[in-house]
């Protein structure tokens, strides 16, 4: 495992620890916006769990956002490394062309020589 991977996971898993302790307490979790005291839809559960929960929906949320928006930059990238390849098997052709052909100069000059 590398050293940067330990000096943020350790630390990390720590934190998340002494939240977990911290906050074992039990909480309601009422889902229902119109009836307070007698919800239809709720969930008891320890709060160390709600805050897990809601920091992973943020993380999934904010890089999904992110995701979709870098995709007309992923998809010009996808189009230019088409292009460069395209581009590259053209030079090579022509390359190879010029090498097998020998150019006017270099004919006139077989021509003087012999």
């Amino acid at each position: 495992m590398k050293l940067s991977t330990l000096l943020i996971a350790v630390p990390a898993l720590a934190l998340a620890l002494i939240v977990a302790i911290a906050n074992r307490g039990s909480v309601t979790l009422s889902i229902d916006p119109f009836s307070a005291t007698s919800p239809v839809i709720a969930f008891e559960l320890p709060l160390y769990l709600l805050i897990f929960a809601a920091l992973l929906i943020g993380v999934l949320i904010g890089g999904s956002s992110a995701w979709i928006g870098q995709m007309g930059s992923r998809k010009k990238a996808r189009k230019n490394a088409r292009e460069v390849k395209h581009l590259t098997k053209d030079i090579e052709r022509r390359e190879t062309a010029s090498a097998e052909k020998p150019a006017p100069e270099a004919k006139e000059a077989q021509k003087r020589l012999s």
